[in-house]
C-alpha cells in the first residue's frame, strides 16, 4: 500500500476537524475525495501534504511515517498537491515555472551556482531538457517562453499539474483542478487526468466537486461529511449509498 491514514484526527482549539480518519491509496489507484462543503476536504489535503501535522495518528507513505515533517519534506518523499486556486509564478516563463519544481530535486549547492562548477551546468541542462520533455508530452512546449500569467485559465491549470508532475510524486493530490473550466475544458482534463495516471503509474488522490468528472475517472471514492468518513467504495456504491445520498441534499423531517 503507497499510503495510509490511521486514525488521523486534527483539532483547532476545540473544534475537531478530522475525527478518526481510517484510509489507503494503493499505486496506480485514482481516488476522489467527496464531500459537501466544509466537510474537511481540504484540512484532509492539508494534512497529507504536510502543511498541518495530525493532533492524533499517523500518515504513513511506503511505510514511512510523514508525522512531524514539514510540507517540503514530504513533497522530497514524493507526496506533491496542486492548489484550488491557482499558484503559477506568473511573471515566470511556463518553462521557468517546471524548472522551479525540479529544483528541489537539485544535488548541487550554492557553492557550485556561485563558482559556475561544471556540476551546476550539468544539472541545468538536464533540468531543461526534461521539463521540454514534459511540455511537448502535454503539447505545451511552444508556449514555454509565455509568461505563464498571460495564457488561458484551462491552460494555467495544465501548466499546474504538469509543474507537480516535475518534482516526480509518487502520490500527486489535486485540489479542485476543474474549478473555473468550461464543459470543454473540464472533458479535457479528465482524459489528462486519466493519460497521467496510465503513463506515470502515479496515484492520484482528487478533491473534485464535479461530479461528472470524479465519478468518470475515479476507481473509488471516499466521502467525508463533517471531518468523519461515512463511506468508501466504487463511484456506482456511492451513487446509491444512503449516507451519501442524505449528506449532499438532506432528508425531509417527518412529524
Amino acid at each position: 500500500m503507497l499510503l495510509k491514514l490511521e486514525n488521523v484526527s486534527i483539532q483547532f482549539g476545540g473544534l475537531k476537524v478530522i475525527e478518526s480518519m481510517n484510509t489507503s491509496i494503493a499505486q496506480g489507484e485514482l481516488v476522489g475525495l467527496i464531500g459537501p462543503n466544509g466537510a474537511g476536504k481540504t484540512t484532509a489535503f492539508n494534512l497529507i501534504s504536510g502543511i498541518y501535522s495530525p493532533t492524533q495518528g499517523e500518515i504513513i507513505l511506503e511505510g514511512r511515517s510523514l508525522k512531524g515533517l514539514k510540507a517540503f519534506e514530504v513533497a522530497r518523499q514524493g507526496v506533491i498537491r496542486t492548489f484550488q486556486n491557482i499558484r503559477l509564478f506568473s511573471t515566470l516563463s511556463v518553462l521557468d515555472n517546471i524548472l522551479v519544481s525540479m529544483h528541489q530535486r537539485c544535488d548541487y549547492g550554492l557553492a557550485s551556482v556561485f563558482l559556475k562548477l561544471p556540476k551546476f551546468f550539468r544539472a541545468e541542462k538536464k533540468f531543461q531538457e526534461e521539463a521540454i520533455k514534459l511540455l511537448k508530452l502535454f503539447k505545451l512546449d511552444h508556449l514555454k517562453d509565455h509568461e505563464a500569467g498571460s495564457l488561458p485559465y484551462g491552460v494555467q491549470r495544465k501548466i499546474e499539474i504538469v509543474r507537480a508532475l516535475a518534482g516526480k510524486p509518487k502520490l500527486l493530490l489535486l485540489d479542485e483542478p476543474a474549478a473555473g473550466m468550461n464543459h470543454s475544458e473540464t472533458d479535457e482534463l479528465m482524459n489528462l487526468i486519466e493519460r497521467i495516471r496510465k503513463e506515470f503509474n502515479l496515484a492520484i488522490l482528487l478533491i473534485e466537486h464535479d461530479m461528472k468528472l470524479v465519478m468518470g475517472i475515479s476507481h473509488r471514492l471516499i466521502v467525508l461529511d463533517h471531518g468523519e468518513i461515512i463511506a468508501q467504495g466504487t463511484p456506482s456504491e456511492i451513487q446509491n449509498n444512503p449516507k451519501v445520498i442524505e449528506a449532499y441534499l438532506g432528508v425531509e423531517e417527518t412529524a
